[in-house]
């Protein structure tokens, strides 16, 4: 069994993110700590910072 945490801070508190195997739970902090787990999801990749496009031309060596 695979388990891993992460954490990230916002302004209104901080979100704690555990997998469990194959399930995810998430943990509200500080002013966070009432909200519910679809919340936290959404609050947690609203954080994350955008994904960067793969380049069209990859040019190696």
């Amino acid at each position: 069994m695979t388990l891993a945490a992460w954490r990230i801070q916002l302004d209104a508190g901080a979100i704690v993110l555990v997998e469990v195997g194959s399930r995810t739970f998430y943990r509200g902090e500080g002013g966070l700590m009432a909200n519910s787990q679809e919340s936290l999801a959404e609050l947690w990749k609203a954080a994350l910072p955008p994904d960067e496009p793969e380049p069209d031309n990859l040019l190696l060596g």
